[in-house]
């Protein structure tokens, strides 16, 4: 099995609670993501609004950095 399911944690009747140091899952992610080549397709300085054609990673109103391709395809 490639998921960290949680399984059968507690003991019996006693301790009643799950010990302190158990393994269990936990939340993978929280790396930065680079996606080249997307379009900026126009932009409203007075706004700060940037269009782009494409999906961007991250939550809305999320800091992003914009820089040239390195790649070109």
């Amino acid at each position: 099995m490639s998921h960290r399911r949680g399984g059968s944690f507690g003991n019996r009747e006693w301790p009643a609670e799950i010990q302190k140091g158990k393994k269990m899952p936990g939340v993978l992610g929280c790396t930065k993501n680079t996606v080249q080549n997307l379009t900026i397709v126009s932009t409203f300085h007075y706004n700060s609004i940037i269009f782009v054609k494409g999906s961007i990673p991250g939550h809305s109103s999320s800091i992003i950095r914009i820089t040239f391709s390195k790649k070109k395809y």
